[in-house]
């Protein structure tokens, strides 16, 4: 099984958002794309926007398994955002197959609201 590389998984990421509707503001590994900007020192790898709905993109590694930084990540990004409250947030992570459960379970330790915010992309 070949190992995809962090720029094929963020061009999966961009697929889903076009399938889910989404324009790409920025990304990583873009050509004509911005880099997204860190969202509260939290590095992202692609933003998108449909009407008044955002969507955010992260690659998760297995490296971030190994911390306790990847749940405060989560829980930062699906929380509501005080400034906008009418903007509602969907978080795309992109996981290799292999890591799936154990990202299951750190989701399931979320509050139900941050659940319903959360796609996952499982990939070879």
């Amino acid at each position: 099984m070949a190992i995809i590389s962090h720029q094929e998984r963020v061009d999966k990421i961009i697929s889903q958002f076009w399938q889910d509707g989404y324009l790409t503001l920025s990304r990583k590994f873009g050509t004509y794309l911005p880099n997204p900007d860190p969202i509260n020192s939290f590095e992202v790898d692609a933003v998108g926007k449909f009407k008044k709905k955002v969507a955010i993109g992260i690659v998760v590694k297995d490296e971030d398994f190994q911390d306790n930084r990847l749940i405060e990540k989560i829980k930062y990004l699906t929380a509501a955002n005080s400034n906008q409250p009418k903007r509602s947030r969907t978080l795309i992570l992109s996981v290799s197959r292999e890591r799936l459960t154990d990202l299951g379970i750190l989701i399931a330790s979320l509050p139900l609201e941050n659940q319903k915010q959360i796609k996952i992309i499982a990939q070879d």
